[in-house]
């Protein structure tokens, strides 16, 4: 039998998130989108900016007034990604490596795929660089899951070394989720270095990639130092909600040998004898 909070808990609840949707609304026009999700028992109702562009254009505006030496990121979190919706539908299809454990989200965007994480029973911190993507992520999985979401949005730029330490004091881990996250080559390399960081013994990393030439160098190390792993690929045109056509190949690691980490310890251990 599924857990009935009390009613004073769900209307705390309610209140709480109508006000994070007060929120939202305060800086730019919001829409819901409804979205198929195969496997979820109705489609998931995502909360978005109504003009994705002019987030583009906010953010330009926004970088021209700063430091040029400050990093540039595109804002991409405002539209559905084939990616996220493949990783939601994997995870509904899944469950068990997110049910009651410890999840993170790299670059949660919209929230898609942390919908399907919370209905999956996770303990989940979503992350993303952008703290307005941060906020309709966080709405979408509260209002998707109701009162059983246990979520936590972070504010971090997991390609920084700073940001890293900031989402592993939240670790560790036993799952890392990401989808399409690798847009620059310069992130290809940090995320390599992060995902054995954040884990827990025995867990697990799962990657959905539409095989950007970026996306294929991660996939090409992680093969090279002997992640292991299992690949399903899902194609669908067009995907829903104007996601684009893609083909999506969803990476399930369940082993992180780092030949890094490894020449590390043999020079340690050569030094002691």
């Amino acid at each position: 039998m599924r857990y009935a909070p009390p009613v004073a808990a769900r209307e705390r609840a309610a209140e709480r998130v109508a006000r994070l949707q007060w929120r939202l609304s305060q800086r730019r026009p919001t829409r819901d989108l409804t979205v198929p999700i195969s496997g979820a028992a109705q489609p998931f109702v995502v909360h978005a900016p109504a003009d994705p562009e002019a987030v583009l254009d906010d953010t330009a505006r926004d970088y021209a007034r700063r430091s040029s030496a400050e990093t540039w990121f595109m804002p991409y979190w405002a539209t559905p990604w084939a990616s996220g919706i493949a990783a939601a539908e994997a995870i509904l299809a899944d469950p068990r490596p997110f049910a009651g454990k410890r999840v993170v989200e790299l670059g949660c965007g919209l929230g898609i795929t942390a919908m399907a994480l919370a209905s999956a029973g996770a303990d989940l911190v979503i992350v993303d660089v952008w703290s307005e993507s941060l906020k309709f992520a966080h709405f979408n999985v509260l209002r998707h899951a109701q009162f059983g979401a246990r979520v936590r949005p972070l504010c971090a730029d997991w390609r920084t070394e700073a940001g890293g330490r900031l989402i592993m004091d939240f670790g560790p881990f036993d799952a890392v989720v990401a989808a399409d996250v690798l847009y620059e080559v310069e992130d290809v390399k940090p995320l390599f270095d992060l995902v054995p960081r954040l884990m827990r013994p025995h867990g697990v990393a799962w990657l959905a990639e539409p095989g950007r030439t970026n996306s294929r160098l991660f996939v090409d190390a992680a093969a090279d130092a002997g992640w292991i792993s299992d690949v399903s690929t899902v194609t669908r045109d067009p995907w829903p909600a104007d996601a684009g056509r893609a083909t999506v190949r969803i990476h399930r690691y369940s082993a992180f040998p780092h030949p890094r980490a490894e020449r590390e310890l043999a020079c340690a251990g050569d030094s002691e004898v």
